[in-house]
């Protein structure tokens, strides 16, 4: 029987909102594709050029929202991250790294006198 999780770390992929502020017209469109979707994990870009918002569904375990955002300020379109995808997910991996905790079962334990050289020979296994 599979044990429980409390995180599901299968879904990787999501969409990032990206504000771009050099973007005044639909002629605009053909470029930031050609920047945005040749990168990994890339799926899907939709725009809405009204409010200068970028949409971009991606695998952001291959290329983080942040890269996306580098990439169009190379570009000089003055981008800047609305939504990043993944947030969650990244969470949910900094908890689960910074909570470690396990529990043992040690046989012939007869008093708690005996804990201390558990823990002492404990300390050198990080």
């Amino acid at each position: 029987m599979k044990a429980a999780t409390r995180f599901s770390f299968s879904k990787r992929e999501g969409k990032s909102t990206i504000f771009v502020q050099n973007i005044c017209c639909a002629s605009e469109i053909p470029p930031l594709r050609a920047i945005i979707e040749p990168l990994k994990g890339v799926t899907n870009v939709t725009f809405n050029i009204t409010n200068k918002l970028v949409y971009v569904q991606h695998d952001f375990t291959q290329t983080s929202a942040s890269t996306i955002v580098t990439k169009l300020n190379a570009g000089s379109f003055g981008a800047s991250l609305k939504k990043v995808a993944g947030a969650k997910f990244r969470a949910c991996i900094t908890d689960v790294d910074a909570s470690r905790k396990s529990t043992f079962v040690v046989n012939n334990i007869c008093c708690a006198s005996e804990i201390p050289p558990i823990k002492v020979s404990n300390r050198g296994e990080r």
